[in-house]
């Protein structure tokens, strides 16, 4: 059972046992799941499915998101929110970031600069290349100074 199924049946089970916080929450990661479908849903169909790597980037993605929040507002407490979304991660399997090198040596390998007006516009392959393991503003800053 992939992570997108299991947090869809989850949804159900807590909507079936009355858990209102599981079930609020579960519903926006599902919410968000959605927003990757091309196109709207008609009642009744299903959702398309995401590989379980973009679902964890959600996931991550909210959690992140809840963190940052929760630092602004100085609260010093773990929310539910965060608690019951961390159970659908996997074990964290230990990613490297990419160091300042291997981006400059992937730009020079996979993009040529002259074709781009502005050399902002190379951020998107760039970003996707690195995603999850480079900050946006240091691929920024890297991309500029080349």
């Amino acid at each position: 059972m992939s992570i997108q199924e299991r947090v869809q049946a989850d949804f159900e089970t807590a909507k079936t046992n009355r858990d209102v916080k599981k079930r609020d929450v579960l519903k926006i990661a599902i919410a968000e799941f959605s927003r990757e479908n091309p196109k709207k849903l008609l009642p009744g169909q299903d959702m398309k499915k995401l590989s379980d790597e973009r679902v964890v980037e959600i996931l991550k993605s909210l959690i992140d998101g809840d963190k940052k929040t929760a630092e602004l507002a100085k609260i010093q407490e773990v929310s539910p929110f965060v608690l019951i979304l961390e159970e659908y991660l996997p074990e964290e399997v230990t990613v490297e970031p990419a160091s300042g090198d291997e981006i400059k040596e992937w730009i020079k390998a996979n993009l040529d600069l002259a074709t781009f007006k502005n050399r902002l516009q190379a951020m998107r392959p760039l970003s996707e290349a690195f995603r999850g393991r480079a900050d946006g503003d240091r691929l920024k800053e890297i991309l500029l100074s080349l």
